[in-house]
């Protein structure tokens, strides 16, 4: 029952494939995970998006469960594209999943946009 709720929080309607890759898993890598986030090891998302002037393209679901997607809208971007974080309906945590068209659709319209 837990690999299913944790495939299907992280995926959505997870597919067979999605839950046995879970259940593969090494069952210390989501504690190794959050230890190393909580000790600050690795680059804070935040101060790089808000430091950089790549362009910066966020695509979230609407029912991200994880991450409050208020709080990420009104960061100070260093250079976000469209000037928005663009949020897809019927998506959750894995928008490029659960809404492949409308995902990429606008990767499509970003990749244009910083190519020219």
């Amino acid at each position: 029952a837990d690999i299913r709720s944790y495939a299907q929080e992280t995926t959505g309607d997870a597919p067979a494939f999605i839950e046995a890759a879970v259940r593969r898993t090494d069952g210390r890598a989501r504690r190794l995970m959050m230890e190393a986030a909580n000790a600050g090891r690795g680059a804070d998302q935040r101060d790089v998006v808000t430091g950089t002037r790549v362009p910066t393209a966020v695509i979230n679901g609407v029912a991200e469960p994880f991450i409050n997607n208020q709080y990420v809208a009104n960061f100070p971007y260093g250079n976000l594209w469209d000037r928005q974080v663009h949020l897809l309906d019927g998506a959750g945590h894995a928008p490029f999943w659960e809404q492949p068209a409308a995902f990429n659709a606008l990767l499509a319209r970003f990749l244009s946009d910083i190519s020219n």
